[in-house]
């Protein structure tokens, strides 16, 4: 394969997927749905909202950016790339309404493909790599990661945290919706979760569990999050406690705005009992952090085999939680019922299906929580491999994927005798792309922690995880054996071999 040509090849599957997602479930039928609405070029000016329209954009954004790289390769000048971008990408997405009019489940509007050509529009006045991209925001981060890494890192992890909790961002501004989610508010802790218990509804219980999972994430999420900040905060010269009490104030404090943001999101609304959850992480990020600094990095009095082990057994200790915390989301209630008159029938063999009826802001939100577990999967077990020296190939990462793929499988078919579950095919494929993207981005990672190490001090070098595998799977040339030896007396009429120089 040439060079750059996989830029291609994302482009074209990528375009693939935005027509199979537009077109699911093929269920064509003879003459187009009645509209009684009116109409433009034969696709129906429905009204849409302000979720969906950011949903679309948000959708056809990648192809904007995959579609001006391909033209750019070709060395196609930059007005022309914008213009082709713009006119391809707008044929296609008009083509795909139009045949929506003959979809049963789907909905053909107008406000559709403005907001798929304005997400195409965007990301080909993004793709702007000569001027913006790698001249000068690459650039500023490469010297940031440098300069101070933990504030790069405790930003991201911060915009991650937020979009993790207010997905699907279904924002509203609306007095009346406004009102109502104050008055749906819930104000005493675990009430949401009591509310559910006492429910015996089938899909209550499936809620249920998510809720508890949820609120166990939100610990996750807002502990690292806290030690991000007490790291930052722990300058030289300043005291423990100065950082403990400025990096927990400011987390509880962006904990406090994201629960009550939540007020303006439709999909989400307040519960104070994630504003307890969130500010436990924080307490427990913040207090726990000195604690394992010191078992990890203050461990170089202990043999650089002993350190190895330690960083070794973290990582699979985290791929352990991570391959509990999926079967525990796949097997929620935990309520097996083998005299199920479903069974196997009630499989989706059509990928994607689910999120073709579903509304797209919601279906997003279930594929970005998937994609969130899987990605971390994939990372640490590059981590680990490369922790132990080992390269991950194409081949090793197709088998990893296949791996994982068929351990989500084995969880799905047991969903068929679960109540409230439907097992899906689309998690599977889910699955086995963002395990194979996580592996992708351990393996680049852990290549930038490698060459951020190659300038520190040797001394340095020695105790950081990064160059363990380099001392412990060094490789020792063998003798050159067309050198003459000779023989040196010693004491006791013993001899040895030696080689000359």
């Amino acid at each position: 394969m040439k060079r750059h040509r996989w830029i291609d090849i994302l482009t074209f599957s990528y375009a693939v997927f935005i027509v199979y997602g537009s077109l699911v479930p093929f269920d064509f039928i003879s003459s187009p749905i009645a509209y009684d609405g009116r109409q433009f070029f034969g696709v129906h000016l429905a009204s849409t909202s302000l979720p969906d329209i950011f949903s679309n954009i948000a959708l056809y954004l990648p192809l904007g950016l995959l579609a001006r790289a391909t033209l750019a390769r070709h060395r196609i000048a930059a007005p022309v790339a914008v213009l082709l971008t713009l006119a391809m990408t707008g044929v296609m997405s008009m083509f795909l309404e139009l045949t929506q009019v003959y979809l049963a489940t789907r909905i053909s509007s107008l406000a559709d493909v403005v907001a798929n050509i304005a997400g195409v529009a965007l990301g080909a006045v993004l793709y702007t790599p000569e001027s913006f991209l790698l001249k000068r925001s690459l650039p500023t981060l490469e010297a940031e990661l440098d300069r101070n890494n933990t504030i790069v890192f405790a930003t991201g992890w911060g915009i991650f945290t937020a979009l993790a909790v207010l997905m699907p961002l279904d924002l509203t501004f609306d007095i009346s919706l406004l009102g109502r989610s104050v008055r749906n508010a819930y104000l005493v802790p675990f009430a949401r979760l009591n509310e559910l218990t006492r429910s015996h509804g089938m899909y209550d219980a499936v809620r249920l569990w998510q809720l508890r999972l949820d609120y166990i994430v939100d610990v996750f999420l807002f502990a690292v999050l806290s030690a991000l900040a007490f790291r930052h905060c722990l300058q030289p010269g300043r005291s423990v406690f100065v950082a403990t009490v400025k990096s927990l104030g400011s987390v509880t404090a962006y904990a406090v705005i994201l629960t009550i943001g939540g007020v303006l999101v439709m999909s989400v609304g307040f519960d104070s009992t994630h504003l307890l959850t969130r500010t436990f992480g924080a307490v427990t990020g913040a207090l726990m952090y000195p604690i394992i600094s010191r078992y990890f990095v203050g461990s170089s009095g202990l043999p650089i085999v002993r350190q190895y082990e330690l960083l070794r057994r973290s990582l699979v200790t985290g791929i352990a939680l991570c391959i509990l915390y999926i079967t525990a989301r796949e097997l929620a209630p935990f309520h097996v019922q083998f005299d199920s008159e479903a069974g196997v029938q009630q499989i989706e063999w059509i990928p994607f299906y689910a999120y073709s009826l579903g509304n797209l802001p919601s279906s997003a939100v279930d594929a970005l929580h998937k994609s969130f577990r899987y990605i971390t999967l994939g990372v640490l077990l590059a981590l680990l491999l490369a922790y132990d020296g080992k390269r991950v190939r194409m081949s090793d990462r197709t088998l990893l994927s296949i791996v994982a793929t068929a351990y989500v499988a084995v969880l799905e078919i047991v969903q068929c005798w679960l109540p409230g579950r439907i097992p899906s095919v689309t998690d599977l494929v889910l699955t086995f792309g963002f395990t194979q993207f996580g592996l992708f981005i351990g393996e680049r990672l852990y290549e930038r922690i490698a060459q951020s190490l190659e300038t520190s001090e040797p001394s340095q070098i020695a105790l950081q995880p990064a160059t363990l595998p380099a001392i412990m799977n060094v490789e020792i040339p063998p003798p050159d054996k067309s050198a003459p030896v000779e023989s040196i007396p010693l004491a006791r009429d013993e001899t040895r071999v030696r080689s000359k120089d």
